[in-house]
């Protein structure tokens, strides 16, 4: 089975994003998490989300470096479920977020 014209520059611009997306979970650890811990805020979906991205991360790093296949295939595997659980936790954090806020704006 012949892979599509588009498959190659779509895991291309995926794979760049690698970068920012650590930057990001730099940034959020230093700043978004430190607060959130300080204020006991939403602390099963952030660690929900910690867990995400440093999967993903983790994964895509195993993509780039594993040699044999079994690691390969354990990578793919990874990182397709966590990046399908990425969206559904963003929005539960989301959610947690704007619940907790709406406690304290009474």
């Amino acid at each position: 089975m012949e892979s599509p014209v588009w498959l190659h520059a779509a895991v291309v611009l995926h794979g760049s994003l690698n970068p920012f997306l650590c930057v990001l979970f730099g940034y959020l650890w230093c700043q978004h998490i430190r607060f959130g811990w300080q204020l006991r805020a939403n602390l099963l979906t952030g660690f929900t989300m910690e867990f995400i991205f440093a999967g993903l991360i983790l994964s895509g790093i195993g993509l780039y470096y594993a040699r044999a296949a079994e690691s390969r295939n354990l990578c793919v595997q990874t990182h397709r479920i966590l990046g399908l659980l990425l969206a559904p936790g963003l929005g539960m954090h989301w959610v947690a977020g704007l619940r907790w806020a709406k406690k304290f704006s009474k």
